[in-house]
């Protein structure tokens, strides 16, 4: 247990000690562990995660605090007979996703410059507030009237609702030895960088800021980058260093030496090579046995970013870093090297051992991620390779039914089979396409962009005979990873039923239940089934449309039944193979559909069906002993080369056309971009820069009359310059929010629900800082009635949030304590039709009579007084100089001193001075 000496000054956390808190960032030190409070110390800083506790305000005692994630102050004289020993810094959030990247930062005017990263921290459920509490002791480092910076830099997958910072004091008598006396063991890593100078010899004071040498974690900017997480998901090789990461930490080169000519920094400002090795102990006492501040694990993090031919030395340390994950797979195609038939497999032996499950498990996640492989001829090889297929297609040869669950302790596959006769009448034509809009069966597919589609009638059919039953088993096929299968015209079934299973999972996390396994589809030399409807239904979901492996072999009559000149387009990622064990993966419908068409002109007359489990055999096989020159063209960057190796890899390139290749070249960069992972981080990245840059804005211009009349009235040459900054960063915002509600809208609205919570927050933020600039620049220019014509998006952004509070019958706001933002985005719109209706009843220029106008401002007033009752207009409305000042001070001398009102009287009372 945490002892007084433990806990220090923070002892007053002991009532709180059984809060329950899931902590996550490190499987290793927190499995087994109880959910109790934990104290984690860590580079002699000490965290802790609570629930947000409503019956006592965390933040109470501080000193400082924002509701943003930064503030700024300076240390005062210490009291008399006190000493400063640290400083308390501490925060509130709430999970955004399911990836968090986010810092502790505090920097000082005379060169402190910390960057703490916490190897575990607290997740609090969906809908709740989770708090961050530290403690570092610093105060050595801190003297009278220095300027301290601190900021909580989220990356992704956290919102902050506000943070703390307080000084703490001992007195100078008490010698007593605490908790940040004592140093958390380091292990000497001289041995690892003995070749590395990493560490500079002439180490500045802060080197023992924390008590114990942190001269490793120093990196070339003068920042101490304290952390030991592996990053090295977010710092690939081959793609460029995060922006973010850039940002946080600046430039981390030594432009120094022989690497000195302006060509050398000029190329590699921009493709930066961070190499960091460190050796890290940290600890947690609880639920650990009773030792002196040791090192209880150990971690080894390479972190690097490899760019240019010279670092080829850097890039085999990244290639021993990557994840363990992939290494599994590997492992298990080594296991096969011995043996050519399928007796490993999961169903056939009827035994499963915890690396098998695990490997499946990890298999099933692997073929959802797809789309991150660059390389389509690397993808053919890795999913060529994987158990879960001839696992599959073994369950389908095992099913005597229509339909037939094979359950393992960790995996279950439900394969679907359709009698011969069926499929005999399949291929003499008498299925054929028909409207979802008769058959409601299927109608949860349907989308806003494509509410009606066409299925072939046999897979309609089938699906309808069949449901009622498998709406049975639904829940069983719900909490563990799922495979659904079939052959031919089960294919069919399996399709239909996964989508369904899709739309179901979205129901329940709609609800915020999200422990509902998705369902992989996998099938055999399945026909295609729908329309481009359909094919765009799906697309519209980014869930569902990575969902679905369709493997298909040269001689398969019934996979190439439909070709490009019928309405039938292909959906998901087609993996075709050869007897001879050539295999190549297309995700682009225009290639699927070529694919299909060669083979099914080579295909006339044939009707014998296709034995999968020996083309699944050849395919490893001929992957385990391919030569190393065939191997070598996986890494092929040409894309034209590429696609046309996997066209030869399959026995079609000469029957496909040098202008379509062309065309797909063009669509899988294309593709490759929009797939890109990075891409998206750097994106949501650049949007959290532009946004602090916006807040920052607010907060300069606060002595100014606040921010909206500063942006509309910018006329000396400081505020323009300024204004023009801000101009870029709305710009970006606004291109960004536009694109990403567009997008949103054309979901279907329940499967939506369940997206918006993770960025509903984000966007209406960004509402209600940026479309009030929007507003200022539309009244600048002499327009009126701004709400009328207010853009689409603002408008459904607050939409989509008044909904989400109906749903949820809560707010995401104190509404006993001034907002921050104006809940109302459109206030200074307001704002700006009572001036125009003011100075129309002043100088009668207006087209309405007084009665008219007069009314106008009467309910302008209500409205004012209505929001500041609810605590729902920002304080800073209130700053002088701002344009509803400028109005009370017109509309108060228009009506005279004796006017009474509720408003009247609350501004002649300067009520507002109080209003926070």
């Amino acid at each position: 247990m945490l002892t007084e000496a433990d806990l220090g000054h923070m002892s007053w956390l002991r009532p709180y000690q059984d809060c329950e808190v899931s902590l996550v960032g490190d499987d290793d030190l927190t499995k087994g562990r109880s959910l109790c409070l934990q104290m984690l110390y860590e580079f002699n800083i000490m965290s802790v995660s609570l629930p947000d506790i409503q019956k006592q305000n965390l933040t109470s005692e501080y000193e400082y605090t924002s509701e943003h994630g930064f503030l700024s102050f300076s240390v005062p004289k210490s009291p008399r007979n006190r000493r400063l020993k640290g400083l308390n810094l501490t925060f509130k959030y709430t999970i955004q996703g399911d990836t968090w990247v986010w810092f502790a930062k505090i920097k000082t005017n005379k060169g402190v410059d910390l960057i703490y990263n916490p190897k575990v921290f607290g997740k609090p459920a969906s809908d709740e507030v989770g708090v961050w509490i530290s403690y570092w002791p610093i105060g050595e480092s801190l003297q009278d009237k220095d300027v301290v910076d601190v900021a909580i830099v989220v990356m992704i997958g956290l919102e902050i609702q506000g943070c703390g910072a307080s000084l703490v004091y001992t007195d100078d008598e008490d010698e007593t030895k605490s908790f940040e006396d004592n140093d958390v063991t380091m292990v000497d890593a001289n041995t690892i960088l003995e070749d590395n100078n990493n560490t500079s010899e002439d180490s500045n004071d802060h080197a023992d800021i924390l008590g114990a040498d942190i001269s490793r974690f120093k990196l070339s900017t003068g920042t101490y980058y304290l952390c030991c997480r592996d990053y090295s998901e977010l710092m690939e090789v081959g793609r460029l260093t995060p922006k973010w990461f850039y940002n946080l930490v600046g430039d981390t080169i030594d432009y120094t030496g022989t690497f000195n000519s302006v060509e050398f920094k000029t190329y590699y400002r921009m493709l930066i090579v961070l190499l960091i090795v460190t050796e890290i102990g940290g600890w947690r006492k609880t639920g650990r046995p009773d030792q002196p501040y040791g090192s209880y694990t150990e971690l080894k993090t390479v972190r690097c970013i490899i760019y240019g031919p010279e670092l080829e030395e850097i890039y085999k340390i990244a290639e021993s870093t990557k994840s363990s994950l992939l290494d599994a797979t590997v492992e298990a195609a080594d296991t096969d090297r011995t043996t050519e038939s399928t007796s490993s497999s999961l169903i056939e032996k009827k035994e499963y051992t915890g690396s098998d499950l695990s490997r499946s498990s990890i298999q099933l996640l692997l073929i959802q991620k797809t789309c991150r492989f660059n390389s389509k001829v690397e993808l053919s090889k890795f999913l060529g390779s994987l158990d879960a297929l001839p696992n599959a297609y073994h369950a389908i040869l095992e099913t005597s039914s229509a339909y037939q669950l094979h359950e393992a302790p960790e995996i279950q596959i439900l394969a679907f089979t359709i009698t011969p006769d069926y499929t005999a009448r399949f291929l003499k034509g008498e299925f054929d396409l028909v409207s979802s809009k008769n058959h409601k069966v299927v109608e949860f597919i349907s989308t806003k962009v494509n509410p009606l589609f066409s299925i072939n009638k046999a897979a309609f059919d089938l699906f309808e005979h069949l449901l009622l039953e498998l709406s049975q088993i639904r829940h069983q096929l719900a909490y563990k990873p799922l495979i659904v299968t079939g052959q031919s015209l089960g294919g069919y079934l399996a399709i239909l039923f996964t989508l369904w299973l899709q739309h179901e999972v979205d129901m329940e996390e709609s609800k915020g239940r999200r422990n509902n396994k998705r369902p992989i589809c996998i099938t055999f030399g399945s026909p295609l089934v729908g329309d481009v409807a359909l094919q765009l239904a799906i697309r519209e979901r980014p869930t569902w449309k990575s969902c679905f492996l369709n493997v298909v072999t040269k001689k398969d009559p019934v996979a190439s039944l439909f070709s490009s000149k019928t309405s039938y387009k292909p959906f998901g990622t087609f993996l075709f193979c050869t007897e001879s064990g050539s295999n190549s993966v297309f995700e682009d419908p225009e290639l699927i559909l070529a694919v299909l068409d060669s083979m099914g002109s080579s295909n006339a007359g044939n009707l014998e069906m296709s034995d999968y489990g020996n083309n699944l055999r050849e395919t490893r096989r001929k992957l385990l002993y391919r030569g190393v020159s065939e191997s070598g063209e996986l890494y092929l960057n040409l894309f034209r080369a590429g696609i046309t190796l996997q066209l030869k890899e399959v026995g079609v390139s000469d029957n496909i056309s040098e202008n379509l290749i062309g065309r797909m070249e063009k669509e899988q960069k294309k593709m490759m971009r929009s797939n890109n992972i990075y891409e998206s981080i750097r994106k949501i990245t650049d949007m959290k820069i532009s946004m602090t840059y916006m807040e920052f804005y607010m907060k300069n211009t606060r002595s100014k009359g606040g921010y909206y009349v500063s942006f509309k009235d910018a006329k000396t040459r400081e505020k323009i310059i300024s204004k023009a900054a801000i101009i870029r960063h709305q710009r970006l915002l606004n291109q960004y929010w536009r694109k990403f509600v567009e997008e949103k809208d054309l979901m279907p609205q329940e499967e939506g629900v369940n997206l918006r919570k993770r960025w509903l927050y984000s966007g209406n933020k960004y509402r209600k800082i940026v479309e009030p600039l929007e507003i200022a620049e539309y009244y600048k220019n002499g327009k009126t009635n701004y709400v009328d014509k207010r853009p689409f998006h603002y408008k459904l952004l607050e939409k989509w949030l008044n909904e989400d509070r109906e749903m949820s019958n809560t707010s995401d706001r104190n509404e006993s304590k001034a907002a921050s933002l104006n809940e109302d985005s459109c206030f200074w719109a307001q704002v700006e039709e009572a001036l125009i209706s003011l100075r129309g009843l002043r100088n009668g220029g207006s087209s309405k009579n007084a009665f008219d106008l007069e009314c106008e401002l009467e309910k302008f007033e209500d409205y004012l007084m209505l929001a500041i009752n609810d605590y729902k207009v920002s304080p800073d409305i209130f700053l002088e100089g701002s344009s509803l000042m400028k109005w009370w001070n017109e509309y108060k001398e228009y009506r005279g001193d004796s006017y009474a009102s509720e408003f009247a009287n609350f501004m002649n009372n300067k009520s507002y001075l109080s209003y926070q």
